[in-house]
C-alpha cells in the first residue's frame, strides 16, 4: 500500500513539474521577446528622434519626423504617449492662434484700405 501511494506521489510530482517547466519556459519566451521588441522600438524611435532634432537647426521636415519618433516609441513607452500628447495639445493651440491673427490682420487690413472716417 505504501509503495503504491508513494509511485503515485512521485507520478504527480513529475508531472507537475513538467507542467511548471513548459509553462515557465513558455513565460520566459513571451518576456524575451517583449524586451527584444521594447529594445529594437527604443533604438528606432530614438534614431527617428534624433534626426528630427537635427533636422530643427539642419534642413528637414522637423516638425514631422519628430512627432512621427515619438510615435514610434509610444508604442512601448508612457512617457513617449504623455510627451505625444502634449506635443498635439500644443501644436493645436499654435494653429488656432495663426488662424486668430491670420483672420486679425486680414480684418485690419480691409478696415484700413476701405476705411472712410
Amino acid at each position: 500500500m505504501n509503495r503504491t501511494c508513494l509511485i503515485w506521489a512521485l507520478f504527480a510530482a513529475v508531472c507537475t513539474a513538467s507542467l511548471f517547466n513548459q509553462a515557465d519556459r513558455r513565460w520566459f519566451g513571451r518576456t524575451a521577446l517583449r524586451q527584444i521588441r521594447r529594445v529594437a522600438v527604443l533604438v528606432a524611435g530614438t534614431a527617428v528622434l534624433t534626426v528630427g532634432l537635427v533636422m530643427i537647426v539642419a534642413p528637414g521636415p522637423a516638425f514631422v519626423v519628430i512627432p512621427l519618433g515619438l510615435a514610434i516609441l509610444a508604442t512601448e513607452f508612457e512617457w513617449a504617449r504623455r510627451a505625444l500628447r502634449e506635443l498635439r495639445r500644443r501644436a493645436g493651440q499654435a494653429g488656432r492662434q495663426l488662424v486668430r491673427r491670420r483672420s486679425a490682420t486680414q480684418t485690419a487690413d480691409h478696415n484700413a484700405d476701405g476705411a472712410t472716417t
